[in-house]
C-alpha cells in the first residue's frame, strides 16, 4: 500500500461504516485470496454497539457466501474463514496487547484514547507485512487527542506536498465561515443529496443541543 495508516474525516450519516464494510470484507476475501495470506482484521469502536452493529452487517454480508464460522461468544466475536482469515470486534482498550493485525479499522477515533491507538494497536502491526490501519471519524473536541495529532500530522503533510506514512482526508467547513450559512453544508457532507438532504440537516441544525450539530 501507498500509506501504512489512513485518516479519514466526515460529518455524521455519510458512509463511513459501509466504507469499513468494504474493506473488511475485501481484505478477508479477495485480497487474501490474492495475497496467498490469511488476513487478521480488527474492528474497534468507541462503543461496543457501534463495533458490534458493523459486525452483524459483516456477518449478513458474508456467512452465506464464503462459508465462513461466526462465533458469537461476548468478547469473542469473529467470523472465520477457510484459509484462516478472520474479522474479530476488539474493545478500545489500552490493554489490547498479544496479537498481530492485518488490517485494523477503527470507528470515531475522535472518542479513543492515544494508549489505545499508539501504544495498543500501531505496534500490533510492526511485523506485519503489508499493514493497514484505518480510522474513522466525525469532529473531535478539545480532548479528542489522537484525532487532532493525526489531523496535525496529516495536514503538515499536505502543505509541505509530501507523501507520509498517513493518508488523511476531512470533509469540513473552510475557515472562517458562519455556520449558518448552508451554502457550506455540503463541503461537510460529501453524502448531501444522496443519502443526507438538507431537510434532515436542517431539523439537526434547530435542535436545542447546538453543540452536537456543530460537532457531528
Amino acid at each position: 500500500f501507498v500509506f501504512r495508516e489512513a485518516c479519514i474525516s466526515t460529518a455524521r450519516q455519510n458512509g463511513k461504516s459501509l466504507v469499513m464494510r468494504a474493506v473488511a470484507g475485501f481484505m478477508a476475501t479477495e485480497y487474501a485470496a490474492h495475497r496467498k495470506e490469511a488476513q487478521t482484521i480488527l474492528i474497534i469502536a468507541n462503543q461496543k454497539r457501534r463495533s458490534m452493529a458493523l459486525f452483524r452487517d459483516l456477518v449478513r454480508d458474508l456467512e452465506d457466501k464464503f462459508l465462513c464460522k461466526v462465533r458469537w461468544q461476548n468478547g469473542d466475536e469473529r467470523i472465520n474463514f477457510p484459509d484462516g482469515s478472520s474479522i474479530a470486534v476488539v474493545a478500545a482498550s489500552a490493554h489490547a496487547h498479544g496479537f498481530s493485525a492485518s488490517v485494523i479499522l477503527v470507528d470515531e477515533v475522535w472518542d479513543i484514547s492515544s494508549d489505545v491507538v499508539f501504544t495498543a494497536l500501531r505496534p500490533s502491526q510492526v511485523a506485519v507485512k503489508n499493514p493497514m490501519m484505518m480510522m474513522f471519524s466525525t469532529a473531535g473536541d478539545q480532548g479528542s487527542t489522537v484525532l487532532l495529532q493525526l489531523r496535525e500530522q496529516g495536514m503538515a503533510a499536505i502543505d509541505s506536498g509530501r507523501t507520509s506514512s498517513l493518508y488523511f482526508a476531512e470533509w469540513s467547513l473552510p475557515p472562517g465561515v458562519s455556520l449558518e450559512d448552508r451554502r457550506y453544508w455540503g463541503w461537510a457532507n460529501p453524502a448531501l443529496g444522496t443519502t443526507i438532504t438538507m431537510k434532515a440537516l436542517e431539523l439537526a441544525f434547530d435542535s436545542p443541543n447546538r453543540q452536537a450539530f456543530i460537532r457531528g
